[in-house]
Parts: C-alpha cells; structure tokens; sequence
C-alpha cells in the first residue's frame, strides 16, 4: 500500500484517512520516507521534520479513534517553502543570513492549514529570498528536477514544485509574484 498512497490526490487521501481506512500514521511514514529516499538526489527540503510530524499524525490518529471531530486536512501530510514563519521555528527564506532567525509568530496561512489538521512535513527550498527563476540555492543547495535531476525544478518555489512532482506531498504551499509557482508547476509537472 505505501506506493499507492503516493499515487492518491490531497481530497482523496483526506476522505481516506477521515474514514479510518488508511491511518495519518501510514500516510505521513510513507512520505517521510519518499522524502528520505529522494532527498539526496533532488534536495527538495531545508528542514524535515519527522519526529513531529509523526507526532503529530498520531494525535490525529487517536482523536479520529475517540470520534472527535477533525479539521478536512486532518492527517495529511504537506510542505510548504520555507518563507512562511512558525512560531519557535527557524525560517530562512532560502538565505544563509537567516539560519538563526527564529519566528517570533506563525504565518495566517500555516495557521489556518494546522486548524484544518494537516501535518507539517517540513520546509521546502527556494530560491534565496525568493528571487530566481531556476530554482537555484547557493546556500541550502540546488533543488533538481525530479524528472530528470540534471534539469532545473523551477523557482523561485523550487521545492514545492519539486516535492509536489515527485509525489512526496499532495501539496505544497508556494508563492508567486513573477511566476514562482507557474514556473515549477511548468518544469516539474
């Protein structure tokens, strides 16, 4: 089953979890290692969280076994471009001047995502600051296109095309302000 949860869409693995035929466990295990298994080659990731977002996937899991009611993402695994700020949580921005700063606050948009349940994967690369059509990192590495790792992924939300692409996630949060998620959508499917 773990390689056909990676062929299930975001709405899909949802209504699977939320029916308790397939536990936010196993959904976000099984990403964790395609993210593990890929990472070396296509460098998608800053930061991999996977001890909380296991963590995370059972306090789901046991609120779905008590009846509780739960948010529509609730057990889905995503990764978002590590530009939006958690609380507690370094945020770089893809930029070496940042790898101490530390959140102070969490992005409305990650807030609303964790009301709804989703389980933080980690934070996907970009381009520094968000500036750069390739996808390109001088400080956290090249992200690659997981279709072919000698082409480009994209930027500057390189990662999320990536992570996206390569089924690691169902879905990623990215940004766009002069094509930062068109291009990756386009060079990485």
């Amino acid at each position: 089953m773990t390689s056909e949860l990676a062929t299930w869409s975001l709405v899909e693995t949802a209504a699977r979890i939320q029916r308790r035929e397939v536990s936010s466990e196993e959904v976000v295990s099984a990403a964790l290692a395609r993210a593990e298994a890929l990472q070396p080659s296509l460098n998608c990731f800053i930061t991999l969280e996977a001890e909380t977002a296991l963590a995370e996937a059972r306090a789901i899991d046991q609120r779905l076994a008590r009846g509780e009611a739960v948010g529509p993402l609730a057990g889905v695994p995503l990764a978002h471009k590590d530009m939006f700020y958690r609380r507690g949580k370094v945020t770089t921005c893809g930029a070496a001047i940042r790898r101490d700063v530390v959140a102070d606050r969490t992005a409305t948009v990650l807030a609303r995502l964790d009301g709804a349940g989703a389980v933080h994967l980690g934070n996907l690369n970009m381009s520094e600051f968000a500036v750069g059509p390739i996808g390109h990192n001088a400080h956290f590495g090249d992200c690659h296109n997981p279709w072919n790792t000698e082409h480009a992924p994209g930027g500057s939300s390189s990662g999320s095309g990536a992570a996206v692409a390569a089924r690691i996630v169902a879905g990623a949060l990215g940004s766009d302000t002069g094509g930062s998620i068109r291009i990756p959508s386009a060079m990485s499917g």
